[in-house]
This record gives structure tokens, C-alpha cells and sequence, in this order.
């Protein structure tokens, strides 16, 4: 199987649910494991198909992407980061795209878009294999919704056909999607919602749609507290370069990243402590402190 023309990771969105983690940072620079970000597995886990290019849309902290994706160069190979002043929405992200390909002729084969504010490990190459063995124009991973969430869900016909809001079966969808050649062609002239206006528009041009089952684990990270809970269940982390003083109590769980800071006589316990951070004093609980902030917690009893 050959591997996919591209990928496309979508990192612009304003996190306006993870606020106050987003003011300085995109939701894709949160950590996942020992060390890797949300983008670094994301595209590392794509970059394994083989794509022709890869590239990062991107609104704000572009420098920080760019570094990113540069720690992982080996992995994805070469990429390129396509900066929108404003968040252009992933139909707008796609309509440029399609463009900018239409002019440099190349197009070439499918494309797989992915969110990048989720933990998951759905396998691309089974996403792609069933996308091209169904000759699909559209194929989206779905799965159960999570038992929390306040998601809107995709509907699925018999047939595969897919829709936000209508008839169908309802299905969650698993933030990975691929995209034919004709599909991203048809793109160009693509205005509105993805899974709404987007949809309809290839209905009307005959495009296919198919849904693939999967049953991949998928952690949402939209929101501060879903955040804390998705980082901690890849277990504790203790950066080395992280200064705790002598006296400094660690309980639970945690995730210290680099550069924080825990003072002499502080409680950090069940916390997400993004790099940079400081917890001077007091007792912190169930907490994630965004990049580069202090905080003194409650009073130790």
C-alpha cells in the first residue's frame, strides 16, 4: 500500500475551551508522556506512512510549532507550516490548501487531515488501507462517544454517507479523517462547516463517503480539567531540568514539567505543572498551571 500524498495537522484553532491553557500557547504544545507533545505523537504516528509532504496550519506561537515539528523532522520528513493571521476554519484551511496544490500541480493522491488536541492510538495505516479499499472520496474514524462529553455527533447512514445532524446512526467522530484527490480538489470551492456545508457539497458532486469502526482509545483534552485527567493517564513525569527544593511534597500523580518550580514546604498533588511553572507555597490540588505561571496554593492544614 502506497502511503498518502499528505498530512494535515490542524493546530489554529483559538482553544477557547482550554482557556486559560490556550492564552499562550496552542493546545497542541500540551504533553503526552515523557517528554512528547500532542503534535510530536500525532505527526511522528503519521509521518510513519510516508507522506509526500506534511503540513501544519498554524495562527499564533508559529515559532513554537515550527521547533516541534523540527524535533521530529526524522519522523515526518520535510513540512511546512501554513500560518493563517486568523483561525480560517478547517474548510478555509482546506480551500487554501487546495489552491496553493491546484497552482503547484500537486495534488497526487489522498490526503489525511487530523486534529491534534486529542490522545489517541487509532493506526493511520488502517484509517487509509479501509479508505482505499472502500474507493472512498471521504472516510472519517468514528467510535463511541465518551462517557463525558457534550459532543455533537456525526450521523451515519447505511451506506456510509455521514452528516452532523439528520438521519443515522449516531457515531463519534475520532478527530483523523482522509481525503481523495477529488475530495481536496473539490475543496477549492468549499465554504462553510466541515461536517455540515462541506458535506453536502460533496453529496451533490457524487463524492463517496464511508465511516471506519474503531474501537481506539480517545482522550479529549478541550478543556483544562479534561486536560489534567488526559495527562495523567500516561502516568507521572518529573522533568530533570524541574528545581524542587528540599521540603517540597510531591502526592499522587503529577507531571512536573521543565523549568518549574516547587518551593520548600509546598504541597503539589494529582497536578499537571506545564514548563515553566511555579507553585510557591501552599498546597495544590487536582490542579494544571499553564505555561510559565505561578501559583501559591491553599493553606497546608
Amino acid at each position: 500500500m502506497d502511503g498518502p500524498e499528505g498530512a494535515l495537522l490542524l493546530t489554529a484553532g483559538l482553544g477557547r475551551r482550554a482557556e486559560p491553557l490556550s492564552f499562550s500557547r496552542p493546545k497542541a504544545l500540551l504533553p503526552v508522556g515523557d517528554g512528547d507533545t500532542l503534535l510530536s505523537r500525532l505527526a511522528a504516528s503519521l509521518g510513519d506512512l510516508g507522506p509526500s509532504m506534511t503540513v501544519v496550519n498554524a495562527s499564533r506561537c508559529r515559532r513554537l510549532i515550527e521547533n516541534e515539528m523540527s524535533a521530529v523532522v526524522k519522523a515526518v520528513g520535510d513540512f511546512r507550516i501554513a500560518f493563517e493571521e486568523r483561525p480560517l476554519g478547517v474548510v478555509g484551511t482546506l480551500r487554501r490548501l487546495s489552491m496553493e496544490l491546484a497552482v503547484s500541480g500537486g495534488y497526487g493522491g489522498p490526503w489525511i487531515v487530523s486534529n491534534t488536541d486529542m490522545i489517541t492510538d487509532l493506526e493511520p495505516r488502517s484509517l487509509l488501507r479501509y479508505h482505499l479499499e472502500a474507493g472512498s472520496d471521504w472516510t472519517v474514524a468514528v467510535g463511541d462517544a465518551p462517557s463525558r462529553g457534550g459532543y455533537g455527533p456525526l450521523h451515519v447512514a447505511g451506506d456510509g454517507a455521514f452528516r452532523s445532524g439528520g438521519a443515522g446512526t449516531e457515531r463519534h467522530y475520532l478527530g483523523i479523517c482522509v481525503l481523495s484527490e477529488r475530495m481536496l480538489r473539490l475543496s477549492s470551492g468549499a465554504h462553510g462547516g466541515f461536517f455540515t456545508d462541506l458535506v453536502d457539497l460533496a453529496r451533490s458532486a457524487g463524492m463517496r463517503q464511508s465511516a471506519c469502526e474503531s474501537r481506539a482509545r480517545w482522550l479529549d483534552l478541550g478543556d483544562a480539567s479534561r486536560a489534567r485527567a488526559a495527562i495523567l493517564s500516561a502516568g507521572g513525569y518529573l522533568a530533570p531540568e524541574a528545581d524542587i527544593d528540599d521540603g517540597a511534597v510531591l502526592k499522587g500523580v503529577n507531571y512536573i514539567g521543565a523549568g518549574c518550580r516547587i518551593v520548600r514546604g509546598a504541597t503539589v498533588e494529582d497536578s499537571v505543572l506545564l514548563d515553566g511553572s511555579a507553585v510557591l507555597g501552599g498546597a495544590v490540588r487536582g490542579t494544571i498551571l499553564a505555561w510559565d505561571t505561578a501559583k501559591r496554593g491553599s493553606r497546608i492544614a
